[in-house]
């Protein structure tokens, strides 16, 4: 049985009915099941006004989850990457507009820095497993992932379109490495790490070894830990980095002050890119360039598989606000979107008209994906699982047990009134496709993933938030 554990660290204390509230939220994601552990921080008003853990770290050996535990953040990490990046660019040793090839051999000659920046170089995106057979395990050398990287084929030219892909920062980790002449754990340590006092921050696999970060569990109804671990060196500074919920509320203060980077760098950070056709994308640099009710919103979230749970990082800089939510469950998701949602909320609470705003469905909507989701949600509700359809990996996934749960779940809801597309993107197993599913009473969030075969990959469902990017 999983149980409440809290355990707070208020720094520059909030008032105790918002401390109430936080502790209700945090409450609230924890009861549903999908993390074991997670942790939320609060930046308002130039201090870390709240910051408490929830649930357990580590099942097996009941530790808490703490305000100060280290999480695997996934793609979160992008946003360290770029600022390495601009810092490295302040000190004259490299321009964001110089053609990757000065660093690193083997890849298309018109890419630049900036390319990788905004994800519109045209790389293809990493790791999949079904495409090569990566290195998963120890230490591991940004050597192996490069000479795997050479030998895909890009998806366009660079500029033409914007596409995420993990390859992107993966190679702005080796420009790091080149340019400072330091290993990017090294810099990440000396430039940001010390100087924010961000002791529960590491990167990689010495990180991993170090720090002892949460376990990752499934947080698919089960919570099995997800074994075997993946090393972080596979992602290098795409997604392997780890830190605690209170340590990025330093680093997130630290941005907003324009300390550590300049204010100048944060700037560009939180700046869309463009295309070659003059149009601009939602992605700055590591971060995606937002507004929520109003409010200007700069945000990653970030997953990595076997090794972290989904994590989430907000800043709502005009308004002196950062929202840092930390899990160790891979089916999180919806529950830390919706507990940045909820305590955004409670110091800006939604307009009438907002509330009436609603959710505008994405264009260019697939048909055939269209009535195959509707096909599987189907499936989900009647428990009536085609398993010629999965991956090996989703179907040992999707256990007897899961399958029932998942159909007791939706039985309350009844039959679905209305399905909308939200998107789709490319991640590391496929592409993800994300519907909004109206119910009677609710909407939920279904998202499925297609691997390049055709199979599902990965299928999910959560309450309908308006936070969701990539892995």
């Amino acid at each position: 049985m999983l149980f409440l554990l809290a355990s707070a660290i208020v720094l520059g204390a909030a008032p105790a009915d918002l401390v109430t509230r936080f502790d209700a939220i945090g409450a609230q994601a924890l009861a549903s099941g999908t993390a074991a552990g997670l942790s939320i921080a609060v930046v308002r008003g130039g201090d870390i006004v709240y910051a408490r853990g929830f649930g357990l770290s580590d099942i097996a050996a009941t530790a808490p989850a703490t305000a100060s535990t280290p999480f695997a953040i996934g793609s979160v990490s992008k946003q360290f990457t770029a600022a390495a990046i601009l810092l490295l660019a302040n000190d004259g040793k490299l321009s964001i507009d110089d053609p990757l090839s000065k660093y690193v051999q083997g890849f298309p000659p018109n890419i630049t820095l900036s390319n990788l920046l905004n994800q519109t170089s045209g790389l293809h995106n990493y790791p999949n497993t079904l495409e090569h057979a990566w290195p998963l395990s120890g230490p591991i050398n940004s050597d192996r992932i490069l000479a795997i990287l050479r030998t895909d084929k890009p998806d366009f030219e660079p500029g033409a379109r914007w596409e995420y892909s993990n390859a992107n920062y993966a190679l702005l980790t080796v420009v790091v490495e080149k340019a400072s002449g330091m290993t990017y754990g090294e810099f990440l340590q000396s430039r940001i790490f010390r100087p924010l006092g961000m002791t529960a921050s590491g990167y990689g696999y010495g990180g991993w070894t170090t720090l002892q970060p949460a376990t990752p569990y499934a947080g698919l109804g089960s919570l099995a830990p997800q074994v075997p671990l993946i090393s972080l060196d596979l992602f290098l500074g795409a997604g392997g980095i780890i830190s605690s919920s209170t340590d990025l509320a330093a680093w997130d203060l630290a941005l907003m002050r324009g300390s550590v980077v300049p204010s100048a760098s944060v700037a560009a950070m939180w700046t869309p890119g463009h295309l070659n056709s003059g149009a601009l994308d939602q992605y700055g640099f590591g971060f995606v360039t937002d507004a929520h009710n109003g409010h200007r919103e700069l945000w990653h979230n970030g997953l990595a598989p076997h090794a972290g749970g989904y994590c989430l990082n907000a800043i709502f800089p005009d308004d002196g606000l950062a929202i840092v939510v930390l899990s160790n469950g891979y089916g999180f998701d919806g529950q830390a979107d919706r507990a940045v949602r909820d305590i955004f909320e409670t110091y800006y609470p939604p307009t009438a008209a907002e509330l009436a705003a609603g959710f505008t469905p994405a264009p260019d909507e697939d048909e055939a994906i269209r009535g195959r989701v509707k096909e599987w949600v189907a499936r989900f509700a009647s428990g009536n699982i085609d398993r010629a359809q999965l991956a090996p990996s989703m179907s040992e996934v999707l256990t007897p047990n899961i399958v029932a749960q998942s159909s007791a779940i939706l039985a309350q809801y009844g039959e679905p009134r209305k399905f909308e597309y939200a998107g789709k993107q490319s991640i590391d197993a496929g592409t993800l496709y994300t519907y909004r599913v109206e119910y009677e009473s609710t909407a939920l969030r279904w998202i499925f993933v297609l691997a390049p075969n055709g199979k599902i990959a990965r299928a999910r469902f959560a309450q309908w938030e308006p936070y969701f990017f990539t892995h």
